[in-house]
C-alpha cells in the first residue's frame, strides 16, 4: 500500500510505503526514487509483519521504483499508480506525486 499526504513544505508531498511480508522476508529496500538505482532505502520491519518507509518527495513528478527483497528478489508494487517496463524483461512501479 502507498499513501500520500501534504506537508507544510511547499511543493513537497509525504509518501509512505507499506509492504506486507511474505514467508521469508528479512530485509526490504526501495530503489529508484529520484532515479537512484544504486542506493536502496531500507524499509523498517514491524511486529505485525509489515515493512514501511516514509519519504518526502517533490510534487508534480513521476518516479519509477522497485522493492528488493532479501537482497535478491526484485518486486514491483501492485498498489502503485501504474507499472512500466524496466528494460530487463520486468516491470517497475510508477509513482505520481
Amino acid at each position: 500500500m502507498i499513501t500520500k499526504s501534504k506537508t507544510k513544505v511547499k511543493n513537497t508531498i509525504k509518501v509512505k510505503f507499506f509492504l506486507t511480508a511474505e514467508t521469508d522476508f528479512k530485509t526490504v529496500e526501495l530503489f529508484g526514487l529520484n532515479n537512484d538505482w544504486a542506493v536502496g532505502l531500507p524499509l523498517k520491519a514491524k511486529k505485525d509483519g509489515t515493512f514501511s518507509l516514509e519519504v518526502s518527495l517533490p510534487t508534480e513528478e513521476k518516479h519509477q521504483f522497485k522493492y528488493l527483497i532479501n537482497g535478491e528478489n526484485w518486486v514491483a508494487d501492485s498498489d502503485a499508480d501504474g507499472l512500466t517496463e524496466d528494460g530487463f524483461g520486468g516491470q517497475n512501479s510508477l509513482l505520481h506525486t
